[in-house]
């Protein structure tokens, strides 16, 4: 496998071991009343906040000097 291989099956868990705690990523998610969301999470998982739009969510990680990657 090579590093780009391994770089995109990092897991949340992986990504903060890195030690990098100004990361962030954002997930699509569909709450219980079907309302779809972008919550931005930091590197090791946490939950940080809920958006109606993936801008609005990068927006927030900007605002807070935090830095987003993409996990797929």
């Amino acid at each position: 496998m090579n590093t780009g291989e391994m770089l995109r099956r990092i897991t949340p868990a992986g990504l903060a071991a890195l030690g990098l705690p100004h990361l962030a990523y954002v997930r699509r998610e569909q709450g219980e009343n079907g309302r779809v969301f972008h919550v931005l999470y930091s590197a090791d998982g946490i939950r940080l906040l809920a958006a109606e739009s993936h801008i609005a969510a990068l927006a927030a990680a900007h605002e807070n000097e935090l830095q987003t990657v993409a996990l797929h």
